[in-house]
């Protein structure tokens, strides 16, 4: 029985993979997008830069939740470099 749950507790999850995979994306062009502007916040996007590479990894590895947390907190790091 305990092996059944863990292996639901495993089993991917479309809704995830997508919003994990497009918020990847979207992200990823706002970093873009941000290189051509004055070095200000250099810090800022690297950090960005570095969670959306390790989000791409907990993607690889199916752990959405994670994945969708580190673009949120990209994007964060986006939204103060352009205020």
């Amino acid at each position: 029985m305990l092996g059944l749950l863990g292996a639901c507790a495993s089993a991917p999850q479309p809704g995830l993979a997508q919003r994990c995979t497009a918020g990847i994306e979207s992200t990823a062009n706002q970093l873009n997008a941000t290189k051509a502007k004055d070095g200000d916040a250099k810090g800022d996007r690297a950090r960005a830069t570095s969670l959306v590479a390790s989000a791409r990894i907990d993607r690889a590895f199916d752990e959405y939740a994670d994945c969708l947390e580190k673009v949120e907190q990209a994007q964060a790091y986006l939204r103060m470099n352009q205020s």
